[in-house]
């Protein structure tokens, strides 16, 4: 892979509007793009990449706001717009805490007002993904957490032309689609609560290098094709802040933090050993742990520097598993009364 592309990742897939209500809040307090697919790489825009998300945003007020939160963390959406555009994913969060002052996380897709079915994710299309590839710089790392006809292929495409791939599934709704895309991914990720079994996806493509299972605070497994040698399950521990606030969207920032230890994409994954897998993952596992001290999958972003974030990442690898901040994430989000993001249905 040319220099001239290092740090270049494409994501496709579930990019949303997560309309965040705290334990104490009768209206969403923060307004943020997510999804997996917007998570991913609105980190790794954070981390210091360029950051393609490929979706069909259309211009509802929801977008505006998913547009906005991207363009101020640099994330470029030059492939953000393709035709036929579609309403944008709308996802309500509820951060609930019980007698013991323990929180939980719920998630909706019901419209908070009017109790209609907020808008879901609609996959990139085929012919608008060939016609994407005609003018497309290609990939240091192409990212996907659906699988479906045009994003296999751009992730087909984008393998071809050097790319490390990293899929995520988040479901079999098209079972075959799910194989095709397992045959083409180097990195294959999951959660056990969607998949309690593994997928073994080594067994149906020699291209998968690392498969991981994750196990929300048990930690996780892996196994690995390092030197042309399949490795057995190996098992590490999650790292539990003392002080956790939200524990959502820290496979997330597992991920992200995985994917950026990549600079020069499958390039640097067949050059990889099995000490520095050990060090990638303990700095993916440290940067999960980070993010719970957070309420939401990203608010962590908007508090502190990338430079701080490190520290507090080498702070957690070392063993110091509290952290202090006097920022109140209750406080950030779209004003609410600048623009209101309810779903279509709503008067």
């Amino acid at each position: 892979m040319a220099s001239a592309n290092s740090r270049r990742v494409y994501g496709t897939g579930l990019l949303t509007l997560d309309l965040i209500f705290g334990p104490d809040d009768e209206q969403p307090a923060r307004w943020f793009a997510g999804g997996t697919c917007g998570n991913v790489l609105a980190i790794l825009s954070f981390l210091g990449w360029q950051s393609f998300p490929i979706t069909r945003l259309n211009g509802d007020v929801a977008s505006q706001i998913v547009r906005r939160d991207l363009m101020e963390l640099g994330v470029n959406l030059d492939y953000a717009t393709l035709r036929p555009q579609a309403p944008t994913p709308i996802i309500v969060h509820r951060i609930n805490r019980n007698s013991a002052d323990m929180k939980s996380h719920r998630f909706s897709i019901q419209c908070p007002y009017c109790r209609s079915r907020l808008p879901s994710f609609r996959a990139v299309r085929n012919d608008t993904a060939l016609e994407t590839l005609s003018h497309w710089i290609p990939p240091t790392v192409f990212f996907l957490d659906r699988a479906s006809r045009g994003m296999l292929t751009l992730a087909q495409a984008a393998a071809e032309a050097g790319a490390l791939v990293v899929f995520e599934p988040s479901a079999s709704v098209n079972s075959q689609h799910m194989l095709e895309a397992m045959r083409i991914a180097h990195i294959v990720k999951y959660a056990d609560e969607r998949f309690p079994e593994p997928l073994n996806a080594m067994e149906f493509s020699d291209s998968t290098r690392i498969e991981i299972q994750t196990s929300g605070s048990s930690g996780f497994r892996f196994r690995s094709r390092l030197a042309g040698r399949v490795s057995g399950w190996n098992y590490r521990s999650a790292l539990l802040a003392e002080n956790i606030a939200d524990s959502a969207g820290a496979g997330d920032w597992f991920t992200a933090a995985l994917i950026s230890k990549f600079p020069n994409g499958l390039d640097d994954l067949q050059e990889l050993s099995s000490s520095d897998l050990d060090d990638i993952f303990g700095y993916a596992n440290a940067a999960a742990a980070w993010n719970c001290f957070f309420e939401g999958a990203r608010t962590g972003m908007y508090a502190m520097s990338r430079e701080m974030f490190t520290a507090n990442v080498r702070d957690l690898q070392e063993g110091h598993l509290r952290m202090t901040t006097d920022f109140d994430a209750a406080t950030f989000g779209v004003d609410v009364t600048d623009v209101s993001p309810a779903c279509p249905a709503c008067p």
